[in-house]
């Protein structure tokens, strides 16, 4: 079974929200949907399960044009109390919100344990909190195992020990039943643990694919590093260039890196963007010299495994950084030590 959408139109108020896109999800395949907020997301996925109509552009399953949609589930985000009545419907239940008997399925059932959720509690969906509610959402629509399963940022509203029990069962469901995933969402965590492929979606086009750890790796561009990752941008100038690395004048001093996109030409002198993810700061007492930079803790947020700081550095430039274990450090305010970079970790775009 294979899917694919191609070259996909849709505007509103003659704004155009997505601009020729193409994907494809194969059988047994998971593919994330990766953008920001109004990126288009939602409206590709809403398109692909008939909620709305396309303006241009193909939908096909194994070759053939998508007439109907009865093969494609798709779950959108935590239900609204507007659109409450009118999902639960479409999940087999009576206006009064009483799970009938169709809704709990052997399967349904089974999906329900596994989320730890008691069928029993179903009953009654005022009795669920809206977490449990998509849980339970989540349990009707992958128990239908259909071939081609949407989650429209379906996660964004559960805690992470939930978000992996449904990483597990989807898994089983792409894995092992065979099915097909599109997961659409804002934010990395929800997409890169589980996706073969991811694709990155800016201003309505698709503007990288690949697995996730290419795409996380080496983004083509600014915009695409923006959508897989926390990251600060600096000006700089190239000083000099060669198999793959770069060197960088910038406003913290000389920085080594890698060219995030090799097939794009550089010459020396000419201006670049340098892109450094707030997880790539080290600290250590036993700094390497290139890439070391001293500065100052202005502020700091404790996470438990991981503290956020907005660091200082001599020249006035302010970056963030994000360090483990950071009980085993002093990060309080006005704390001065050095920091440094992998160069493998520095984006020169």
């Amino acid at each position: 079974m294979s899917f694919q959408a191609t070259a996909i139109k849709k505007s509103f108020d003659k704004q155009p929200v997505l601009n020729a896109v193409t994907i494809s999800v194969e059988r047994g395949e998971i593919l994330g949907l990766l953008g920001k907020c109004a990126s288009g997301k939602s409206t590709l996925c809403r398109i692909i399960a008939g909620e709305i109509f396309l303006d241009s552009g193909t939908l096909r399953l194994d070759g053939k044009s998508l007439a109907n949609r009865k093969e494609i589930a798709y779950v959108p985000q935590c239900i609204s109390d507007s659109e409450e009545t009118s999902v639960w419907k479409k999940l087999g239940l009576s206006g009064k919100k009483e799970v009938t008997d169709l809704s709990l399925t052997p399967a349904v059932i089974a999906l329900l344990h596994a989320f730890r959720l008691n069928p029993e509690q179903v009953q009654d969906s005022d009795s669920l909190s809206e977490s449990q509610k998509q849980l339970f959402v989540i349990a009707r629509a992958l128990a239908a195992k259909p071939r081609l399963l949407i989650f429209d940022d379906a996660l964004s509203g559960l805690d992470n020990s939930s978000k992996i029990l449904v990483f597990g069962a989807c898994y089983r469901y792409v894995k092992e039943d065979g099915g097909s995933m599109l997961v659409a969402a804002n934010h990395p965590a929800d997409v890169l643990p589980f996706s073969d492929r991811v694709a990155l979606l800016h201003g309505g086009s698709i503007i990288q694919e690949g697995t996730p750890f290419e795409c996380y790796r080496r983004p083509h561009s600014p915009a695409a590093a923006g959508i897989i990752s926390e990251i600060d941008f600096i000006r700089g100038k190239l000083i000099d260039v060669g198999a793959g690395e770069a060197f960088v004048e910038t406003a913290i001093g000389k920085l080594s890196g890698a060219l995030a996109n090799p097939e794009k030409e550089m010459t020396v002198g000419c201006d670049v963007t340098v892109g450094i993810r707030i997880e790539s700061w080290n600290r250590s007492d036993m700094a390497p010299e290139e890439n070391c930079f001293r500065a100052t803790v202005v502020m700091s947020a404790f996470f438990g495994d991981y503290a956020d700081c907005l660091l200082l550095f001599e020249n006035g430039q302010r970056l963030n950084a994000r360090f483990k274990n950071p009980r085993m450090f002093d990060l309080s305010e006005g704390t001065s030590f050095d920091v440094w970079l992998d160069p493998d970790d520095v984006l020169i775009f």
